[in-house]
């Protein structure tokens, strides 16, 4: 609607512009400091903080209902206490257990990009969504929704991580929990 703009495109074609709005700043100060907002965010750099060292890390993104937040939280947490206690059993050694990331509605503007990059709408978040990140940031499954939200499920997807690569299908990669 206006230029200058960028404009992310996802490798499932799905694009968010970027507004450059030229304020008090020169034009290159601008885009450097979009472009800074891109790149980072104060989720991001938890994400970044823990991904290296822990077995994954759990995003939990808040919808409206705190109940439901708080159902899915605890879904999150007994599923970790679970895994970890399997942690040791795993061909793959890390030095901790999964790491849980909350991300309230009212962050939701500063992690606009994060939210896009997992495919979340953030006008539509009526239900908590749950994403997995783990080795270098690769996310696993699929986003849980509202209900889907099960300690199993969550259970599930943290134990596919700790498999050998040879027995998830097409995974033939061995740098799936980065040390």
């Amino acid at each position: 609607k206006s230029f200058p703009a960028m404009i992310l495109v996802s490798p499932e074609g799905r694009s968010l512009v970027i507004q450059i709005s030229i304020q008090n700043e020169s034009f290159k100060e601008t885009v450097w400091s979009t472009l800074e907002n891109v790149i980072s965010s104060p989720k991001r750099e938890e994400i970044l903080q823990h991904i290296v060292k822990a077995y994954c890390v759990v995003l939990l993104i808040h919808g409206k209902e705190a109940t439901e937040n708080k159902r899915a939280e605890e879904a999150i947490t007994g599923a970790i206490e679970n895994i970890t206690k399997l942690m040791s059993q795993m061909p793959k050694q890390v030095k901790a257990p999964p790491h849980l990331i909350l991300i309230p509605p009212e962050l939701f503007s500063k992690e606009k990009i994060l939210l896009w990059s997992l495919g979340v709408n953030e006008t539509e978040m009526s239900k908590p969504r749950v994403a997995v990140l783990y080795g270098r940031g690769r996310k696993i499954g699929a986003l849980l929704k509202g209900a889907s939200i099960t300690e199993s499920d969550v259970f599930n997807t943290l134990s596919v991580i700790g498999l050998p690569s040879n027995e998830v299908k097409g995974s033939a990669c061995e740098c799936g929990l980065d040390k």
